[in-house]
């Protein structure tokens, strides 16, 4: 071991003295070569030792080595950010999650925008009925105030409310006993099991009238019987569950939560000893009203719910869209009944019916009338369309007018029949120009068909362009083609700004409309800048904002479109009167001047004289224009 490390050493030496005085290929070669051959001269047993000490895998001397001649491809870097666990088969891990954005991404289609904007979201169609055991409560009162009817079956542990009058008076609550008898104390025992309550009344008045001459009769119902059924099937909570005699079967669908989503609502079982007694389609109750399956319950019933059965969607321009269950021979058209009919915007020329034959999906079209000879099956979607957007026999009249929309369109219909009168155009209309927006019948293209409005309204056959179905004739305003005249106001007036120009307005007028003058307002003169309309010069003159004021028609001139009107500030005119003070004072400078100002003010404004001031005497210096050339 010892001469191993000597060797490994002595290489190692050699190699940082290379280092120093060998290029830096070089001295990798040298490195490589003398690594390579310190490890072979080494036995298996400490090359073995080496690399575990090194902290590498050890070599196995049966693996050819890797032929470098045609170099491997190597995967792109990770990303940044991306660091995979450093973990065995991270390398395999790596490949399949590029391989799997890859499949996941994959090329983008040829039309991507297109085919985004055409799909259209459809809402899951819910199967129909179910949410009636939606809100289920959790304790359910039993049926035991309602009216007995004739046809009720009476039974041990039912109370009868008997009472005697006339002859014999006595009042009496049998309880019908397990052997179906009740205890008559005049009569003795009577068997009563098994009668309807009808049958029961006419068995005890008999028995009365022939035995107890001269006394009448009185039958109630009191306390009901209990009785227990079995709810089985696909239901909420199936089990056994004790009812009112007077239940029916959707008091104990109601008890045990409700039919399962998976579970029949056309086919509710009532079996007793074994034998089918009927069955209950809650869609009779839920479409229809009809509450004649609902039947009564008797012990030991049994409420059995099978697995829902075949079924059919619909969806669309109809009342109720949704999945129904089916019958054998239900038609289309009976679905279509199902969902509550059609919608007023149902489009009846066209129905499709897609379904799923011999493992492939496939779709038919029909029209309404024939829905009835298409019988349903099993996972059929009927689609019901809207009538298309596309208006038949109208043309529209958009723009500068009184009543815009849609107009009923007939034969032969011209542009003065639309329009009517210019008393039907809004101010403004430009009757040199209109437009007709007109489809191509063969190509649907928008094509577009110019027209004199003016023409057209006085009864110039030529310029009264026929009509054709869904054409859009348009009216501009006359600002549609030009900037809308203004004219502006700038300076010292209240709300400075560009307003409309009317027809005949003169520059009061644009005054007052912006408020009139401010209170610093220089009214001896104004500039009015004007633009020539055909060589669009600007030409300035001054104003006597006084005269116009006082609306004297020499100053108060007439505007034009693009007119500019300025109004000076005092401020700008007349530069301020000031003195200044400057010496031995705190604040040396200028300051307005008022009525009444003396020096002695002025050097109070300045901060007083400072301590170095010569106090005997100043000097005050004041020019005079002379003139109006020179200043002394």
């Amino acid at each position: 071991m010892t001469r191993l490390w000597v060797r490994v050493l002595c290489a190692a030496s050699l190699a940082m003295l290379l280092s120093l005085v060998a290029p830096h290929e070089l001295l990798a070669q040298i490195q490589q070569t003398e690594v390579a051959e310190g490890l072979e001269s080494l036995s298996p047993e400490d090359r073995a030792a080496l690399l575990e000490l090194l902290g590498q895998a050890p070599v196995d001397a049966t693996v050819t080595p890797r032929d470098t001649s045609t170099p491997e491809l190597m995967r792109p870097r990770p990303e940044a950010g991306i660091k995979l666990p450093d973990v065995p088969g991270a390398e395999a891990l790596e490949d399949s999650m590029a391989m799997e954005e890859i499949l996941e991404d994959g090329p983008i289609p040829a039309f991507k925008d297109f085919l985004d904007e055409a799909e259209t979201l459809e809402e899951e169609l819910l199967p129909f009925g179910y949410e009636l055991f939606r809100n289920v409560p959790t304790t359910f009162a039993l049926a035991t105030d309602i009216p007995v009817s004739p046809g009720y079956l009476i039974g041990p542990g039912d109370e009868l409310h008997i009472r005697l009058y006339g002859k014999d008076k006595a009042s009496m609550s049998p309880i019908v006993d397990r052997d179906g008898l009740i205890d008559f104390p005049e009569l003795g025992p009577i068997s009563v099991a098994g009668l309807r309550f009808s049958e029961l009344r006419e068995k005890l008045q008999k028995e009365v009238d022939e035995r107890l001459i001269g006394t009448e009769l009185s039958i109630t119902m009191g306390r009901l019987r209990s009785i227990q059924v079995f709810v089985l099937g696909d239901v909420v909570q199936p089990g056994n569950y004790t009812l009112s005699g007077l239940s029916t079967l959707s008091h104990a669908l109601f008890l045990s939560g409700g039919v399962s989503e998976i579970g029949s609502l056309r086919q509710i079982q009532l079996k007793r000893g074994g034998e089918l007694i009927g069955q209950l389609d809650l869609y009779d109750m839920l479409i229809k009203g009809d509450s004649s399956g609902d039947l009564r319950l008797l012990p030991m019933d049994v409420l059995f719910v099978p697995p829902v059965g075949p079924r059919a969607g619909i969806r669309g321009e109809v009342k109720r869209p949704a999945l129904y269950e089916i019958k054998a021979g239900l038609s289309a058209a009976d679905l279509i009944d199902l969902a509550g009919g059609l919608e007023a915007l149902a489009y009846r020329d066209r129905l499709l019916l897609e379904r799923v034959e011999e493992g492939r999906r496939r779709a038919y079209d029909f029209p309404l009338d024939d829905a009835v000879n298409w019988k349903l099956q099993d996972g059929d979607l009927l689609r019901v369309f809207s009538v298309p957007e596309r208006r038949e026999d109208v043309v529209f009249l958009d723009g500068n007018v009184l009543h815009p929309g849609m107009r009923q369109f007939r034969d032969g219909m011209s542009l003065a029949d639309l329009i009517g009168s210019a008393e039907q155009l809004l101010p403004e209309s430009n009757f040199d120009y209109g437009l007709i927006e007109r489809e191509n019948p063969r190509t649907r293209e928008a094509v577009y068909l110019s027209y004199n409005l003016g023409a057209a309204l006085s009864g110039a056959a030529a310029a009264d362009i026929s009509l054709a179905p869904r054409d859009r004739v348009f009216v501009f305003h006359r600002g549609h083609f030009r900037e809308t005249p203004k004219v502006i106001v700038t300076g010292e007036v209240r709300n400075a700004g560009d307003y409309e120009y009317r027809e005949g307005m003169r520059a009061l007028d644009l005054i007052l409309a912006a408020g009139g003058l401010t209170h610093e307002a220089w009214t001896a003169k104004a500039e009015l800048l004007s633009t020539e309309p055909v060589s669009k010069r600007v030409l300035g003159r001054l104003i006597d904002l006084d005269a116009v004021l006082a609306s004297d028609p020499t100053e108060n001139v007439l505007l034009n479109d693009l007119d500019t009107l300025k109004v000076h500030s005092i401020r700008e005119i007349r530069e301020p009167s000031y003195v200044e003070i400057i010496g031995e004072v705190h604040n040396k400078g200028r300051y307005p001047i008022f009525e009444g100002m003396r020096v002695s003010d002025l050097v109070f404004a300045g901060g007083n004289p400072t301590e170095r001031a010569y106090l005997t005497k100043a000097e005050l210096t004041r020019f005079t224009v002379v003139d109006g050339e020179r200043r002394e």
